[in-house]
């Protein structure tokens, strides 16, 4: 798998498209069949096991991909938070009583 293809299955899960995402996850499947790094592990030395795991990491993107822009996203705003409150308090715009 390209590294584009890579980012186009990266920015098509974090932004929660409206299309169905069929097309990449059959694009997905078959570059882990294809890959033998993926092939050399136990689970995955035959078809039948080795499309099953590819399916389950697919699930688990998915599941992943729901939550992970809005983590990143908290986080973010919990430190600006943090941060203005700190410096507010510091330079005398907020008190605390």
């Amino acid at each position: 798998m390209s590294s584009f293809s890579a980012e186009v299955i990266r920015n098509a899960l974090c932004n929660k498209p409206s299309r169905p995402l069929t097309k990449l996850k059959e694009g997905f499947v078959k570059c882990c069949l294809l890959n033998p790094d993926f092939r050399s592990y136990e689970p995955c030395v035959d078809e039948r096991g080795a499309t099953e795991t590819a399916e389950k990491i697919w699930s688990g993107l998915r599941e992943t991909s729901q939550s992970a822009v809005s983590k990143s996203h908290h986080a973010c705003y919990t430190l600006l938070a943090y941060q203005i409150g700190y410096l507010g308090l510091r330079l005398g715009i907020y008190s605390v009583e």
